[in-house]
Order: structure tokens, then sequence, then C-alpha cells
């Protein structure tokens, strides 16, 4: 009876640790990009890394500043913000492009920085808020979205950067569709990232 129950265990792991494994799907210009299926969706979670040569003062100056994003995050039409909680959390509205015929999205998120003295590493949180604000007319509002950015600082100056985001855009795109061009928004968000990064206004800053 106890040989039975182990072995279910470790088919159970066996079968969880499948699913979480993720796939290199590019591997270009230093920056790697991975997609793995997510377990109830039919919308494919994705996984971005980087080196930055820039600081994690640096970074985080660029996450402050909202007006900036439409320069470095895939597709931004428009991004504002709408609340802030202290230093470390902004909400924000934000409407994304989206080829025809399908209509553009838009969303509210949340995001939660802060730093990690045990890992020595940035961490933000993203959050999807739908109910934050009523549906606006001619957009298809983002119901589902959850990911984070890690910033790690390395002995050469230059920080390890990590993008990861699962969402399920609505609006009746197919997971097809979707899925054939999940790897572009991690991949052009962190290679412009990584000359926004360098921008003089965002040197020299202390948080």
């Amino acid at each position: 009876m106890r040989g039975s129950i182990l072995f279910l265990f470790m088919v159970i792991a066996i079968t969880i640790n499948a699913q979480e494994e993720w796939e290199l799907k590019r591997d270009k210009e230093g920056i790697k990009v991975y997609t793995r299926h997510v377990k109830g969706s039919n919308f494919k979670e994705f996984k971005g890394e980087t080196q930055i040569s820039a600081s994690i003062s640096a970074l985080a100056a660029v996450f402050i500043d909202v007006e900036g994003m439409v320069d470095w995050i895939y597709d931004i039409r428009e991004v504002r913000l709408l609340e802030e909680q202290g230093d470390t959390v902004q909400v924000l509205y934000q409407e994304t492009n989206v080829t025809w015929p399908f209509q553009n999205r838009d969303g509210i998120y949340s995001n939660s920085i802060r730093w990690d003295r045990d890992k020595d590493l940035m961490r933000v949180d993203v959050r999807c808020h739908p109910g934050y604000l009523e549906e606006v007319k001619g957009k298809v509002r983002t119901l589902k979205a959850t990911g984070y950015w890690e910033f790690k600082p390395g002995q050469d100056g230059s920080v390890h950067a990590v993008f990861s985001l699962h969402i399920e855009p609505g609006g009746g795109v197919p997971a097809w569709l979707s899925n054939a061009f999940v790897i572009n928004s991690p991949f052009e968000t962190l290679k412009k990232l990584k000359i926004v990064a360098g921008q003089e206004k965002y040197q020299h800053r202390r948080f």
C-alpha cells in the first residue's frame, strides 16, 4: 500500500514538473524568450531574460516614469497613472494595439515594486484589476493577467533582467493567434528597455 502511494506521488510530481517546463523559443541579440503552457488556459505564459548595462536605481527610475513607458513596452498605445500608494505601488491604465480585425485591449494593472534583501534583487509584481474602472467603448477589457519583473545586479555592473507574464486577451482572440505572437512581447520590450535604461534622465537616481 505504501509503495502504491509513493508511486502515485511520484507520478503527480512528474506531471506537475512537465507542465511547468519552459521551452526556449528565441535566443537572439542577447535576449532569451521562453514559453510554457498554463494549466486551465489555452494561452501560453512567456518569460524573457537578458543582461542590461544599467544600475538598479536607473531601472527603478524607468518604472516610476509612467509617461515614458510608451517608449519601451511592446505595442503600447497609451498608459497613464491612476493611483499611487507611496513610492512602491502604481495603478496604471494601459491600452495595447491589437492587429486588425480585433479591437484594441485595455487594462488596469498594478506594479508593486520591492527590494528583496535576502535575494539581492528588485522585483515588480504585476496584477490585473479589471473592475477598477468602467469599461471603455470600443476597447476590450483584459480580465486576467499576472506576471512579474526581476532585476538582479551582477558583479560586472550589469543587471540580469527577467520579464514573465501570462495574459488572456479575451474578445474572441483565438489562442493559436495569440500564442503565435507571444514571443514578440518580451523580446521587443526587453530590447527597448536595454536602450531606454541608459538614457541620461534615468542616471544618478537614488531610491
